[in-house]
């Protein structure tokens, strides 16, 4: 190896004298963490790590990570866990080789074992074993270097393992110095925390010896006896036994010889001649002594009288109570209820015992309450909602809290059962109210961004209407014409957030597709993305445009957040979740892929409103990125959550089932651009004369003669009433909606009956009614969506009659 630097020889010379003067101040793990942050510094890595090797030479024991590493990088827990070397990745190369290891293309290596979740993704590394009188005792490593690992940063890591073992041998020595200390502090004050722990007992305690002549007693023995210490030690066991307990019971000091305690029940005689019940548990000591611990047992009687007034305070409680209780056993069977669950129930308390729990509530039957009975023992109460069936049959919700107890020994589940219809009623009725407040702000943002685009239209149309030169004109219609264009995109965008769109979904890989998603977001920010997508990365359904845009979104968003600059971190991780655990997603396989930025956070209440339509804290921005990605995902059958802080920026997770069977492929319908002569009789159906005007317009000019009418009884009849005289209709277009009339589905599967060739196209107002496969199922020849342009008209009819 090549001799380090003079400036960075200097500098680890410098980073000795610093952590040995830190030395007597901190902790070895703090000790070591500032080593590894010098590591860092001098390797330009962003993770840094330290960890024991045990004797055995295969057991790891993990340690320390930088400051870096823990705050930013890696969320994986750790610290002091025993790790098999065997069990251990690439990582650990340097003890099964003995020799430092460099890895600067980590993801190519095909022995890897995958990160531990939590865990920064890992480009390239440097791990440098420590080895004293032979054997491997440590191991130091650093990663994530933005270059590659060279022989100057091994040499300078493997001075710094020398460097920071030296610290942990003087750390330990220091260690082992002042835990001698203390324990010959613990011993010199032996005696004394003997005797004030003596001295402060509640209980008499009585020292005697083999032949029970007292010894020493402590304070509480002498209150008890009303004799002093100096009169005790005149006396012996026998002394202070009430003569009556002395004739039935005498005193066997051979009773102790087995070291076992004795414990008895006696009068004690008190120096005023006065007796008192006494609980008395003596042992031999090991050197032959006897010890005696006293209570008197009146104080006991005295709890045993409040605990019985206080079980029966209880009880008058548990029953004036306006919650039910319900005391069941581990196979669902009712034990005790109080007055309020028989109201509740319109049930006698002899009814309700000789049921169980699946006789009145429909969604716990004999197995899964058995279920639970195991799972809640000795876990703090669980509350939960479910429901209760009165006699009369009435279904209603309830809220129980239930805690596992014990009574005699054995285990009881005590439920308090509140009926909570009151409760629903008013919350649903604070949703509705949410709701209209939603639909408000909707139909604000709608009203706003349409009267601006409509204001454009106007304005355009009327200057064109006011000039008389052409090329003005032109112009002002082309700019009419672009503000028209910006309202179908928005209606389209609208549309989208409202039914999420019909996705045309297929079974795909995500990996590729989030890489180059994310990379054309970010093009020409200065956000660097880290991506951490598992290896095994089930495949899901999903529509690529959608799915694009709910990724656009969120990375535009945290680039904004994040002012164009630091890191995004991209996670892709098959999970399993249970019904409700997250956006309330049914139970299941799916993958969540996670977006982390470096920004400002959001404010929690502005959280509980990121996801409604033109709901928006930006200068620019419509309000509906959030709300489409939303819909998106609900089309999906997945969802999108957020979590945030305030100052530690944002984690948007979106969801998608994972390994569905695939679907049938999407049929393509080809558009051709055939410019042929248009002629032929068009039959056109919309319940808007203003369409029909219009359509009609468009098509003559194209060439086409026109017959329109306005739902599809009419355009049944018509179709039908062509006699051999007149020229055959060419093509049907028809309105898939007629509110209140018969519609485009039903005109088409009508002529289907008699007529299978001629082309029967349908244009909606709704972008997602029907995809493409359900035009050809239903019989449709092709589909338009409103709004269109005369040359969206002409490929759609040039490609089925030319």
């Amino acid at each position: 190896m090549n001799e380090l630097e003079p400036q960075k020889s200097r500098s680890i010379l410098q980073i000795r004298q610093k952590l040995i003067e830190k030395a007597s101040s901190q902790t070895m793990d703090e000790l070591l963490t500032a080593t590894l942050d010098e590591a860092e510094i001098l390797t330009n890595s962003q993770i840094g790590f330290f960890h024991f090797v045990e004797p055995d030479e295969n057991t790891l024991s993990l340690q320390a990570w930088s400051s870096r590493t823990v705050s930013e990088m890696c969320a994986a827990e750790g610290k002091g866990r025993h790790y098999d070397l065997s069990d251990a990745g690439i990582w650990a190369d340097c003890v099964r080789q003995r020799r430092a290891v460099i890895h600067n293309d980590y993801a190519s290596l095909s022995n890897r074992r995958g990160l531990p979740p939590g865990h920064a993704a890992i480009l390239r590394e440097l791990t440098v074993p420590i080895t004293r009188t032979g054997r491997i005792v440590a191991i130091i490593g650093v990663g994530n270097k933005p270059v590659d690992y060279n022989e100057t940063d091994l040499e300078l890591v493997s001075s710094l393992a020398d460097l920071i073992w030296d610290v942990t041998e003087l750390k330990r020595a220091q260690e082992d110095w002042d835990k001698r200390r203390k324990a010959e502090q613990i011993l010199s004050h032996t005696q004394d925390n003997y005797r004030n722990l003596m001295e402060q007992a509640s209980d008499g305690i009585f020292i005697s010896d083999a032949d029970g002549h007292y010894l020493d007693v402590n304070e509480q023995g002498c209150l008890m006896t009303g004799y002093t210490k100096a009169e005790l030690l005149q006396k012996e066991i026998k002394d202070l036994i009430a003569k009556e307990d002395l004739t039935r019971d005498p005193v066997h000091y051979s009773d102790l010889a087995t070291g076992k305690p004795l414990r008895l029940e006696r009068n004690l005689q008190r120096k005023d001649g006065t007796t008192i019940a006494v609980e008395s548990s003596a042992r031999q000591l090991k050197d032959g002594r006897i010890m005696a611990i006293i209570r008197d047992r009146s104080e006991q009687k005295k709890i045993v009288r409040s605990l019985r007034e206080s079980e029966e305070r209880f009880r008058s409680a548990v029953e004036q109570s306006g919650d039910g209780f319900e005391l069941l056993d581990e196979f669902g069977g009712y034990l005790d209820v109080n007055a309020t669950t028989c109201r509740m129930l319109g049930r006698t308390r002899t009814e309700i015992l000789k049921m169980k729990i699946a006789d009145i509530d429909p969604l716990v039957n004999e197995a899964r309450f058995k279920e639970l009975f195991q799972s809640m023992q000795g876990k703090p109460a669980m509350t939960f909602e479910s429901q209760h069936i009165h006699k009369d049959g009435t279904i209603f919700p309830v809220e129980i809290t239930t805690s596992i107890i014990l009574i005699g020994g054995t285990p009881r589940a005590l439920s308090m059962v509140r009926d909570i219809r009151e409760r629903k009623r008013i919350e649903a009725s604070h949703v509705k109210n949410e709701k209209l407040e939603s639909l408000g702000t909707l139909a604000g943002g709608i009203a706003h961004d349409f009267n601006n685009l409509l204001s454009g239209v106007y304005g355009y149309l009327d200057l064109a209407r006011r000039t008389s030169d052409p090329e003005q004109i032109k112009l002002l219609l082309v700019n009419a014409g672009k503000s028209i264009e910006r309202a179908r995109k928005l209606t389209l965008q609208l549309l989208t957030f409202a039914k999420g769109g019909t996705p045309n979904m297929s079974l795909g890989n995500l990996s590729p597709f989030l890489e180059e998603t994310v990379m054309f977001a970010l093009s020409g920010s200065g956000i660097e993305p880290m991506f951490a997508l598992a290896p095994d990365l089930k495949p899901v359904q999903y529509d690529s445009g959608q799915l694009g845009q709910v990724v656009d979104n969120i990375v535009i968003n945290a680039r904004q957040a994040s002012d164009n600059s630091g890191v995004i971190f991209i996670r892709a991780e098959n999970i399993q979740l249970k019904n409700n655990e997250a956006a309330e997603l049914k139970e299941g396989q799916y993958v969540r892929i996670s977006f982390q930025d470096e920004g400002a956070g959001i404010e929690k209440e502005i959280q509980n409103h990121i996801f409604e339509p033109f709901y928006t804290t930006k200068t620019l921005g419509s309000g509906l990125g959030l709300a489409t990605a939303f819909s998106i995902m609900k089309q999906h059958g997945g969802a999108i959550t957020v979590d945030s802080k305030p100052g530690k920026g944002s984690v948007f997770h979106i969801f998608l089932p994972a390994g569905e069977a695939a679907r049938s492929p999407e049929v393509s319908l080809e558009i051709s651009t055939n410019n042929s002569p248009a002629t032929g009789r068009i039959l056109i159906m919309d319940d808007d004369p203003v369409i029909r005007d219009v359509l009609s317009q468009i098509l003559v000019m194209m060439g086409y003669s026109v017959e329109s009418s306005s739902d599809g009884k009419e355009t049944l009849a018509k179709f039908e009433s062509v006699d051999a005289n007149q020229e055959q209709f060419k093509a049907l277009i028809v309105d898939l909606t007629v509110p209140g009339g018969t519609g485009g589905l039903e005109v088409v599967k009508q002529i289907r009956k008699t007529n299978s060739d001629i082309p029967v196209f349908v244009m909606s107002g709704y972008s997602d009614e029907l995809n493409i496969s359900e035009i050809l199922k239903y019989g449709f020849s092709g589909r338009i969506s409103k709004p269109f342009t005369v040359d969206e008209l002409s490929s759609l009819l040039n490609s089925r009659l030319h």
